[in-house]
């Protein structure tokens, strides 16, 4: 399998398509490129396989990056070791609060699997290796290193900027979010929500875009009752029987074809590609 990897740093465009703007923008963010690489190495290093979880390590390393960056934060656990960190950069109160939502358990990883230690962290020809470096650490790294920078520079958003790094989202969510809205609602309650999936950085015509999903299908369970009338295989004429008026559904529900519908960003991402 060899594993999963996360890019440290790309080389630059080749010199027929350079864009000086782009290239002075790639210069200025140089260093927080390094430090988001930095911050999901030691991440990685950090094993938190749920189960059993152990997410308070992984909280307590971000508590400390960000604090020393000058970003208040909070530890909420439902027991000690499945921390989830919640950390904040007030608003001015004349805008929407952004959340930004990621969790820092991984799946089981098997090192007999994997082409280097799974949590090794290790960085190998400008890519960082190890389990979560996909799912999701890179992205609890990159948006922690968002919020030090804004700290840094005493950026004051419109609204609140809140990052939650939470616990036990690859089994049920029962130690983190979930139980993070139910026990402490406040620490999360936003206007809007920026989570992981959806999104990918795609090439196309010389052109890179960023891609963003606002919305996801979902399943819709439902409970069917058939209703009908017992008989005697002697009279079949004086049953009504349930199951042949079950399978006359079903196959109606098989053969059911929702119109399509465009949402409306995906129409705007589609005209601008």
């Amino acid at each position: 399998m060899g594993g999963a990897a996360v890019r440290a740093a790309r080389p630059p465009p080749r010199a027929a398509t350079r864009h000086p703007r782009k290239d002075r923008t790639r210069e200025k963010y140089a260093p927080r490129v390094s430090e988001v690489s930095d911050l999901l190495s030691r991440l990685i290093q950090v094993d938190t396989t749920n189960p059993p979880g152990n997410e308070a390590a992984a909280a307590e390393l971000l508590r400390a990056y960000l604090e020393a960056n000058g970003v208040d934060c909070e530890l909420y656990a439902r027991v000690p070791a499945r921390a989830n960190l919640v950390a904040r950069i007030p608003g001015r109160g004349d805008g929407p609060t952004l959340l930004l939502l990621g969790h820092t358990d991984v799946v089981l990883a098997d090192p007999a699997e994997w082409s280097v230690p799974p949590f090794s962290g290790e960085v190998r020809d400008g890519e960082v290796w190890g389990r979560g470096a996909l799912d999701m650490k890179s992205q609890v790294a990159a948006e922690a290193v968002a919020l030090a920078s804004l700290a840094r520079e005493a950026f004051q958003p419109a609204g609140d900027l809140i990052l939650a790094a939470t616990a036990d989202e690859e089994v049920g969510a029962a130690f983190g979010l979930e139980w993070l809205c139910e026990a402490h609602p406040e620490s999360v309650r936003c206007d809007y929500a920026i989570n992981e999936g959806g999104g990918d950085r795609v090439e196309l015509g010389g052109a890179t875009f960023y891609e963003c999903a606002t919305a996801e299908k979902l399943t819709a369970p439902f409970v069917v009752r058939v209703h009908g009338r017992s008989g005697h295989a002697s009279m079949p004429s004086i049953a009504d029987n349930a199951l042949i008026k079950a399978a006359t559904l079903i196959e109606r529900i098989a053969a059911y074809q929702p119109q399509q519908q465009v949402q409306q960003e995906v129409e705007a991402f589609t005209r601008a590609v």
